[in-house]
């Protein structure tokens, strides 16, 4: 489990994430656009999103993309469960005209 808290404050309309324990302790940030790259041949999906480091500093990048790709994985679980998933953009396929 990761801990993690969405703070009560907004950058450009985005929420702020703090992370509450272990390397990147302290390390603030927010989620920019997100994007599905779909392999229809494969039969695989990949999650792609952008993000901005707000306060607090990371010298491993790779590992700090890791975590935070696990903290958006599990705030998408639990929004599709309780059925919060805010979606901006973009177009939706399965409305008829």
């Amino acid at each position: 489990m990761i801990n993690y808290e969405v703070l009560d404050k907004q950058i450009n309309g985005f929420a702020v994430i703090r992370i509450s324990e272990g390397e990147f302790q302290g390390v603030q940030y927010t989620y920019g656009a997100l994007s599905i790259e779909e392999d229809t041949v494969n039969d695989v999906a990949k999650l792609k999103f952008e993000y901005d480091i707000i306060e607090g500093s990371v010298n491993d990048v790779s590992g700090f993309e890791s975590l935070i790709a696990v903290i958006l994985h599990d705030t998408l679980d639990t929004q599709v469960e309780t059925e919060t998933v805010i979606y901006h953009g973009g177009t939706n396929d399965s409305v008829e005209s």
